[in-house]
């Protein structure tokens, strides 16, 4: 794993640097509870939706159930 305090790139690379994206972490942690949640519920909701229009291609009128969102 590559010591993230001597990676050349600069801080304001968004990039992974090693096995650990340190700059993720570290905006995340910034996040209140709040934001962090409606965060959450945006990727859920863009999942639900992407799972829902795959069954439609598929052939599968029924919606996803409960448990896949």
């Amino acid at each position: 794993m590559m010591n993230h305090n001597t990676d050349p790139r600069p801080v304001f690379d968004l990039g992974h640097r090693g096995d650990v994206d340190y700059t993720q972490i570290e905006r995340q942690l910034l996040l209140t509870p709040t934001e962090r949640l409606d965060r959450h519920e945006g990727w859920r909701l863009f999942v639900k939706e992407a799972l829902a229009r795959a069954a439609i291609r598929q052939g599968d009128s029924s919606p996803p159930s409960p448990s896949a969102g």
